[in-house]
């Protein structure tokens, strides 16, 4: 495996940061030879300088995609962390759509927007959804748009299908 030398180290979380806003300390070299380590050798580089300087230079951008995608962690699950999906579904929901039932003038429906940041391959947007299907039933009474994003192309992509392996279900 190829070691990352301290001011390649410097330099490319540098560069991370500048086109992810991921912050990467000191202590993370061992991260940048781990995930970077096949990017590298399929670039036929024989440095992280040389990885650098390609990425830089690359118009199409799919080497600073490729680096995104490695250095991003990509964990994801349904239902991830259950306080927060208890607190949306015992708070959060019934405060909004109370708040929003009262300001709703007759038949217009009531809206619900839901963002979820770096989710990754969508468990998470998913476990939202199944959260208010459970918590409202009948949703004809709603006007809902729920977008889940991610830094990383390739997750997003693979999240826009919803399909599962029986691993991620389970998980």
């Amino acid at each position: 495996m190829v070691k990352v030398l301290p001011e390649e180290f410097k330099t490319l979380s540098r560069y991370i940061l500048t086109i992810s806003g991921i912050c990467l300390d000191d202590s993370k070299s061992y991260l940048l030879e781990t995930r970077l380590g096949g990017l590298l050798k399929e670039l036929g580089c024989s440095t992280f300088s040389e990885l650098y300087y390609k990425a830089t230079s690359d118009k199409t951008g799919r080497i600073r995609e490729n680096i995104i995608d490695a250095v991003t962690t990509g964990e994801t699950l349904f239902f991830r962390d259950a306080a927060p999906f208890e607190l949306l579904q015992h708070k959060i929901l019934p405060d909004l759509i109370d708040k929003r039932s009262k300001s709703a003038l007759g038949s217009s429906l009531i809206p619900i927007r839901i963002w979820s940041a770096a989710c990754s391959t969508g468990q998470e947007i998913y476990s939202i959804a199944i959260v208010i299907k459970e918590l409202l039933g009948d949703l004809t009474r709603y006007n809902i748009r729920l977008i889940g994003t991610d830094i990383s192309d390739a997750a997003v992509a693979r999240a826009s299908y919803g399909t599962f392996n029986n691993f991620e279900i389970d998980r």
